[in-house]
């Protein structure tokens, strides 16, 4: 199976979506700690007079506007990736080309799996480090523990996030993938309020963004943090197991 794994890194690497990807992390990785160091100066300059009150800038300020940027805007791309990866190709007909070789069906989506989960965690460490040190230069230091325990964070989210839109895709089409992935990764959040106020809001994969500030600060208990970790992982095993088991049953047309 690891060479169906090189050929779908290589396909995805031609198709620019692991360079694209990663050029989206990497400019925020660089856009992000200057902007800001200089936020002040840019709303001074260009605020036409209006006085905006803005804290001022740190080191672990920037690092967690950059881990805002991966689980909001980034998080948005890598579903709309992950959305196409299985359903374009049941639907060109090209999964059962796929097939045809000597290749199972479960073989077929793992290694779509791990070519995406690659792509994410290459993506989210190579960038984090590249913000990490970036800010360090520009706004001081502070412990990398915290910095790579929030990296994990929202990798696992990511990763939460990515299942459940790849167990979407070999389920529907293109667009239903999208809405699915959506559905099952933000819905969490409607049943935020009854979790938190039953102590198990802990457990939700929706709880790690919310808590990487904290986390950046050194005020979160990092037990806490390990639920919903683990959370995420398990969910994401479940996601493609669930995958595998449906795209048996499910029948290929070309």
């Amino acid at each position: 199976m690891h060479k169906t794994i090189r050929w779908e890194i290589k396909a995805a690497w031609r198709s620019f979506r692991i360079p694209g990807f990663w050029l989206l992390l990497l400019f925020f990785a660089l856009l992000d700690p200057p902007m800001i160091k200089y936020m002040e100066t840019i709303i001074t300059r260009f605020g036409g007079g209006v006085k905006i009150q803005v804290p001022p800038p740190t080191a672990q300020l920037a690092f967690v506007q950059f881990l805002q940027d991966l689980s909001q805007i980034s998080s948005l791309v890598l579903i709309l990736l992950v959305a196409g990866s299985v359903a374009a190709e049941k639907k060109s007909g090209l999964a059962c080309w796929y097939l045809a070789q000597p290749l199972s069906r479960g073989q077929y989506l793992i290694s779509k799996w791990l070519a995406h989960f690659i792509l994410l965690q290459g993506g989210v460490l190579g960038a984090g480090i590249i913000s990490y040190l970036y800010t360090w230069t520009l706004l001081g230091t502070f412990p990398f523990g915290r910095a790579l325990l929030a990296l994990v964070g929202s990798f696992a989210f990511l990763l939460f996030l990515m299942s459940a839109t790849y167990l979407g895709s070999a389920l529907f089409s293109t667009a239903g993938a999208g809405v699915f992935g959506i559905v099952l990764g933000y819905g969490g959040y409607l049943f935020s309020g009854p979790a938190k106020a039953l102590g198990v809001y802990r457990f939700f994969p929706q709880s790690l963004p919310g808590s990487m500030a904290a986390i950046v600060a050194g005020t979160y208990p990092s037990a806490e943090l390990y639920p919903a970790i683990i959370a995420c992982i398990v969910l994401s095993g479940v996601f493609l197991g669930l995958a595998c088991v449906f795209f048996q049953r499910m029948e290929l047309s070309l």
